[in-house]
């Protein structure tokens, strides 16, 4: 059973270096966010909270290579799903991980909702807070 309030569809590149994409049903359960390949059925990647430390996810939001990720601690996490960016994973070192770009703490509580506005270089959440906030993706700033 999952605790989000939506799902995304995206489109990630076959491979690094590939113009070619696939399409992409992202969703999460508790604090993983994985990625079911919409022609394979198959579970191909996944983006997860090691330390559970900022509670389950409430909200996902993409647009283009980003994937914005709410959370019930009122966090944010911004990632880069382009494969050629992605990062070696810290505890496993043959394993790469989408990148991080982002992370924001500025709800108190669930975010429940997230747009990316002009052209991916802001982004706005809603909070069960009933903040709204304005994110610079350029300057790292709220």
């Amino acid at each position: 059973v999952s605790n989000t309030s939506n799902m995304q569809m995206c489109q990630i590149k076959k491979s690094p270096g590939s113009s070619e994409t696939t399409s992409y049903v992202v969703t999460a359960c508790n604090e993983t966010v994985l990625f079911l390949n919409s022609v394979s059925k198959e579970i191909e990647y996944k983006i997860y909270d090691k330390e559970a430390q900022f509670g389950h996810v409430t909200y996902l939001k993409t647009s283009g290579n980003l994937l914005a990720i709410g959370f019930s601690s009122g966090t944010i996490l911004v990632y880069d799903l382009d494969l050629d960016a992605m990062v070696p994973d810290e505890d496993e070192a043959d394993k790469r991980v989408f990148q991080q770009l982002h992370r924001f703490q500025f709800h108190k509580t669930g975010v429940s909702c997230i747009y990316f506005a002009e052209e991916n270089t802001q982004m706005i959440s809603g909070g069960q807070d009933t903040y709204i906030v304005v994110y610079d993706l350029v300057s790292d700033q709220a």
